[in-house]
């Protein structure tokens, strides 16, 4: 793990800037752990395991340890009890961070890890086969957590974006509180996942489609010349009316005739790959802006974009839909 930081803040309008906080330094954390379970009867079972880590940069180690025992109360229903120790090493600007009132040296280079003993009751309920309620109580109780000498500061309520005093491994706290977890999977989580996958791509190459032309604008670069305008606007009509008929389909769950809307985008994608032919002839023959060239051309590859991800959003929808139907 690397970590550097220059904090610099101009105390007024129009001044020089001033060095707050900076810190330069390196350090590993080494860890590992072996863990097992057995099954004492057919209804418990019993987990236990030990976890180590090493941290590099001042020789602090923490040896943890954990079990846990469940009980299979019914089919349906399951308890368990389970306790831990668990540690953790500050973030990295705690170790290294110099300002004018530490000078050179790194206060705090030589902290413990923060610890904590957990002890966590469990109940289990599976309410379907794709549905699960689990409630989880639990206390936690901390310590060797980094705090200020004689003061109320601790790493636990920290707010500053960097920390220049000197801190010591003496405080303490706790928490308690409950977890409430409903679940549920997914029939078809594969087409869910894939949807989302190609949903996320299709914004992402509207806004590369965009940005360019909006940048382009703003810094009174020559607009798209009438040539390159007629071709686009000729393609962007049918793409328009493409995510027009793909949009309806979505929305009433009606995948009737989609193979000749994709007939259409294998089409549209042919049209857009003949224009950026056709404007990279332009670019040898140096005839127009190579400026203006270079966004138009990044306008086409976002185009066929957006008809690829729509049409494979489109397909994806259907099969998710259709076998959903089927269960």
């Amino acid at each position: 793990m690397f970590y550097q930081m220059n904090l610099a803040i101009a105390p007024y309008e129009a001044e020089s800037l001033e060095t707050v906080s900076q810190g330069k330094g390196n350090t590993s954390l080494i860890s590992a752990y072996n863990s097992s379970s057995v099954g004492l009867t057919e209804r418990w079972t019993l987990n236990a395991g030990i976890y180590g880590q090493f941290l590099t940069l001042n020789n602090k180690w923490s040896v943890e340890p954990r079990i846990g025992l469940k009980w299979q109360a019914t089919p349906k229903a399951t308890f368990a009890l389970a306790y831990g120790m668990y540690s953790r090493m500050e973030k990295m600007d705690v170790y290294f961070v110099k300002t004018k009132s530490t000078g050179d040296k790194s206060v705090n280079k030589e902290l413990d890890f923060t610890k904590a003993q957990h002890v966590m009751l469990s109940f289990g309920y599976k309410i379907s086969d794709r549905m699960n309620l689990k409630i989880e109580p639990y206390i936690q109780f901390l310590h060797d957590v980094p705090v200020m000498a004689d003061s109320s500061y601790s790493v636990l309520n920290r707010s500053d974006f960097y920390v220049e005093d000197a801190l010591v491994n003496k405080g303490r706290g706790r928490n308690i509180g409950i977890d409430i977890t409903l679940e549920r999977f997914l029939e078809k989580g594969l087409y869910y996942y894939q949807g989302n996958d190609f949903a996320s791509e299709l914004v992402y190459s509207v806004g590369r489609l965009c940005e360019p032309c909006l940048e382009h604008i703003d810094n009174n670069f020559n607009p798209l010349d009438a040539i390159q305008k007629g071709e686009f606007t000729d393609v962007a009509e049918d793409i328009c009316y493409l995510l027009q008929v793909c949009r309806h389909k979505l929305e009433t769950n009606n995948y009737d005739e989609l193979e000749t809307e994709i007939r259409k985008a294998n089409d549209l994608n042919g049209q857009l790959s003949h224009l950026k032919r056709e404007e990279l002839q332009r670019i040898q023959s140096q005839s127009g802006s190579i400026k203006v060239s270079m966004v138009y051309l990044t306008m086409i590859q976002e185009a066929q974009n957006v008809v690829t991800y729509t049409i494979n959003l489109m397909k994806v929808s259907r099969k998710f839909q259709v076998e959903k139907e089927e269960l």
